[in-house]
C-alpha cells in the first residue's frame, strides 16, 4: 500500500480514504508530530495539530508561531508581531530603525533628558538644552568669565582672570611686570631702571637673555 501526502491517501493502491493518513508514510517524508498529517504537507511538522489551526493563513501553522494574526511573522523579531522588522536606517546614524529611539536624529538613538532632535550646537557633546554656553565648546558652564571668555595669550587662563592676560609666562621673573612690558623679562627689576632710555618697545624688540643675566642695567641691545 503506498502513502499520500494528501488527506484521504488518495494514490494508495488501492485508495483507502478512510485509512488514517500517512499510515505508511516512511516513503514520503514521515509524521515526525505523529499528528496525522505527513511533514511535507504538516504545517508544524514538529509540533502535533491534527486541526492543522492557522489564523493568519501564512504557511506556518497556529501550534508553531506566536505571530497567529501576522501572516508575514511568525516570531515577535526586534520590533514585535504587526511591525516589520527592517534593516533601513533612516538618520544615517548606524542604528537601525527598529533600534533607534530617534529615527530622524542622526545624533542620538534615545530621547534622553531633551527629546530626539536637540542640537549640540557647539559640538561639546552636551545639547543645548543642557548645556550653558550653547555657542562655547570649551564650556558647559559660564563660571567666572562667562562664556566664550577669552584668553589672548593661551595660557589657559581667561583674561578675565589672568593677571597677565598678554604674556603666556605670566611674569617668569614674579618683580610684578608682566612679560609683555618688562624690559628684563626674566631678571626681577620692579622699578623697570632704564638709565638710557632704550627700553624695548614691544616683545619682538626685548633684549636677550644674557644681556639680562649679566646684569646689564637697561638691558638694552
Amino acid at each position: 500500500m503506498g502513502c499520500d501526502t494528501a488527506i484521504g491517501n488518495l494514490d494508495a493502491t488501492p485508495s483507502v480514504s478512510s485509512e488514517p493518513l500517512c499510515v505508511t508514510c516512511a516513503g514520503a517524508g514521515g509524521n515526525t508530530d505523529e499528528d496525522m498529517w505527513c511533514d511535507p504537507i504538516d504545517n508544524c511538522p514538529l509540533d502535533a495539530n491534527s486541526g492543522q489551526a492557522n489564523a493568519d493563513g501564512d504557511a506556518a501553522g497556529d501550534a508553531c508561531k506566536t505571530c497567529n494574526a501576522d501572516p508575514a511573522k511568525t516570531s515577535p523579531g526586534v520590533r514585535g508581531c504587526g511591525t516589520a522588522d527592517t534593516d533601513s536606517d533612516s538618520d544615517s546614524d548606524l542604528t537601525a530603525d527598529c533600534n533607534d529611539g530617534c529615527v530622524s536624529d542622526p545624533g542620538k538613538s534615545a530621547a534622553g533628558q531633551c527629546g530626539c532632535g536637540v542640537a549640540d550646537t557647539d559640538s561639546d557633546l552636551t545639547a543645548d538644552y543642557n548645556d550653558g554656553c550653547a555657542s562655547d565648546p570649551g564650556k558647559t558652564a559660564a563660571g567666572q568669565c562667562g562664556c566664550e571668555g577669552a584668553d589672548t595669550d593661551s595660557d589657559t587662563i581667561a583674561n578675565c582672570i589672568d593677571a597677565c592676560p598678554l604674556d603666556p609666562l605670566n611674569d617668569i621673573d614674579a618683580d610684578l611686570v608682566c612679560g609683555d612690558v618688562d624690559n628684563c623679562p626674566t631678571v626681577p627689576n620692579p622699578d623697570q631702571a632704564d638709565v638710557d632710555m632704550k627700553r624695548p618697545t614691544s616683545r619682538l624688540a626685548m633684549p636677550s637673555l644674557v644681556a639680562c643675566a649679566a646684569g646689564r642695567t637697561s638691558c638694552a641691545t
